[in-house]
């Protein structure tokens, strides 16, 4: 019996799980949900005129809660991660970690230590306490089969990554000098494990006058410690809804109408990669509504009935500003990555030549372009972009089935709903920070280096580099790339940056008139060839274009099945009849296709509907 359980939870895992985009988490807005509307209010709404009855009001308490919720983590990181049928887990491993894994993010972009060793789970939920006012009114008094249907849903959203780290190795090793600053940094100055970077906007001490910047992650955060939770409670969307039902009668009814939603929920500031959104994303919505209702079946006593109906909305979504956080074009999760600024104007002692110091004296150096200015910082920090998102079509139909006793007293509705929002339109109103050039993937390169100690020009300066890694990935840096052991040999080894976009090797004047005016790697060597250290000419900087915006432009679609059973007590002095019930749901978000990935995300609730008709 327990292997057939774990099977089914594997089943239920690999069928449910979604893949890796980069778009804000969000599910369809508490408002937007005909189900909840329909049920119970069969015997209450669209009622033909001899039935003397003109409107309905509705409370609707409900609770949602994410299922499946290692979908959501896969969603976030799923490339990266490994999967569980209730966690997934992130390896986080420095650059001279032995055997490193392919998935390991790079200890290196955090403050880590280079053979730092970690797990990071994350067991990802979200929540929805909604408190839904509904007004159904029919205007017969003024105009025949007019109706009004107006919503307020009231809702309590939180949020919670559930991260926890198990640290393997906390890492001794310090960053050596030119790796970050021109100083060797001490394991003290460092973090002590992963979250402090990704959630608390710590940072390592680089040297001890902070001339060398490490800026903390802004965008993107993780929310910590573990049990905390992001809440937000607001006014969702105000659903209108007027029309008219050109056929009402007593077997049933078609109707149309207008729809003009006005957003009142969050606005999606994108501060936490996971955090609780209420309503649409603050979008105005204007559409249509149909409605339908027919009775299939009746008992020949007027005891029992089956109805059928089907209601459907169909809006667009206007443009919303709403702030992303992008990743770049070379990979999942890059905007945890760390970029160095590069810009001019270039010191009196880099120049780079083709040669290294063995083939004797050159006149071919050129001086690059742009070079280190002693700051840091999470790719995140650069790609948050305010933009414009709009959406052609968001559509709902729900199609229920209605089992009605006692003259409508007892009522049971069963049903499917399908919702469907077609593909982010996203346009940037100011483009990122990247789009001023000032700015290059760091990777695993050095970043400084420093004049020969026995050099004729620029002897033990120190020399910030023009040593860029634009291949660079969330995994690792181009010099030690995954599968390969790092090395700190004389010789062709990763301290001399052999793998810099663009490598040239360093020297300190244009016209070389000694084989000592070179820079090397680490202060104090003299010119040899095992020393010598590599720049990027040209460096590669990073801009607008690098970034991936096929990436945030997601559909999302879902499919929810419900039940709701109901009593609705018998007039009250001939003019009130109030009604109770009670409903739950279940609703899947599916992976979508290879090249069409799916933005929706599953859940399941409960609610109580209860109210007045008259």
């Amino acid at each position: 019996m327990m292997k057939i359980k774990k099977l089914v939870a594997y089943m239920l895992c690999t069928f449910f799980v979604q893949q890796t985009i980069a778009a804000p988490i969000i599910t369809r807005s508490q408002s937007l949900d005909l189900p909840r509307f329909m049920v119970g209010w069969t015997n209450q709404t669209f009622l033909p005129e001899n039935k003397g009855r003109y409107g309905a009001f509705a409370v609707i308490p409900q609770y949602n809660h994410s299922i499946f919720n290692h979908a959501i983590a896969t969603e976030l990181f799923g490339e990266d991660s490994i999967s569980r049928c209730d966690e997934i887990t992130i390896g986080i491993s420095g650059s001279q970690v032995g055997g490193r894994k392919a998935k390991d993010w790079l200890a290196d972009y955090f403050g880590l230590p280079t053979d730092y060793q970690s797990t990071v789970s994350l067991k990802p939920k979200f929540s929805s306490f909604i408190f839904d006012i509904d007004f159904y009114l029919d205007f017969d008094c003024i105009c025949s089969n007019l109706f009004l249907w107006l919503r307020l849903p009231i809702v309590h959203s939180r949020t919670a990554l559930q991260c926890t780290e198990c640290i393997i190795n906390p890492g001794v090793n310090s960053y050596a000098a030119g790796y970050f600053a021109p100083v060797e940094v001490p394991r003290s100055s460092l973090l002590p494990n992963f979250q402090h970077f990704i959630g608390h906007e710590q940072v390592p001490m680089l040297d001890a006058t902070d001339s060398v910047v490490f800026e903390p992650l802004v965008k993107g955060r993780f929310a910590l410690p573990v049990n905390q939770t992001i809440n937000t409670t607001k006014l969702s969307d105000l659903y209108l809804t007027f029309g008219w039902t050109p056929l009402l009668r007593e077997r049933g009814h078609l109707g149309f109408g207008a729809v003009i939603v006005a957003p009142t929920g969050s606005h999606i500031k994108n501060d936490f990669v996971f955090e609780p959104v209420v309503g649409n994303g603050h979008h105005w919505e204007l559409g249509a509504y149909f409605t339908s209702r027919y009775g299939l079946w009746e008992g020949c006593d007027g005891y029992h009935a089956l109805i059928f109906s089907c209601d459907a909305i169909v809006n667009h979504m206007f443009k919303a500003g709403e702030y992303r956080t992008l990743d770049l074009k070379n990979g999942a999760s890059s905007r945890y990555m760390l970029a160095e600024k590069v810009t001019g104007p270039v010191g009196p002692f880099l120049f780079g030549t083709g040669s290294d110091v063995s083939s004797g004296p050159t006149a071919a150096s050129i001086q690059p372009s742009a070079q280190f200015q002693n700051v840091y910082t999470s790719v995140a920090n650069l790609t948050s972009t305010e933009v414009q998102v709009s959406h052609d079509i968001q559509a709902e139909v729900t199609a229920m089935f209605t089992y009605a006793t006692q003259h409508n007293s007892i009522a049971i509705d069963v049903g499917y709903d399908f919702w469907i929002r077609t593909k982010d339109k996203i346009k940037s109103c100011k483009g990122t920070m990247l789009g001023s050039s000032d700015w290059a993937l760091k990777g695993d390169a050095y970043t400084y280096g420093f004049g020969a100690s026995n050099a004729t020009i620029g002897a033990n300066a120190v020399i910030p580099l023009s040593a860029t890694e634009s291949s660079a990935t969330i995994h690792a840096g181009t010099n030690t790339p995954i599968g390969t052991a790092f090395s700190s040999l004389p010789g062709n080894n990763q301290t001399q940056n052999p793998n810099v976009d663009n490598p040239q090797f360093g020297v300190t004047s244009n016209v070389i008139a000694d084989t000592t005016d070179y820079i090397v790697l680490a202060p104090g060597l003299t010119a040899t060839a095992a020393n010598q250290q590599r720049i990027s000419l040209p460096p590669i900087l990073l801009s607008d274009n690098d970034l991936d915006w096929d990436r945030e432009k997601q559909q999302a679609l879902s499919h929810k099945f419900f039940i709701h059973g109901s009593y609705t007590w018998p007039e009250s002095c001939g003019y009130w009849s109030p009604y109770v019930g009670f409903g739950t749901f279940a609703e899947f978000a599916f992976s979508g296709t290879k090249k069409q990935k799916n933005h929706a995300l599953s859940q399941a609730g409960i609610w109580m509907k209860t109210g007045l008709s008259f």
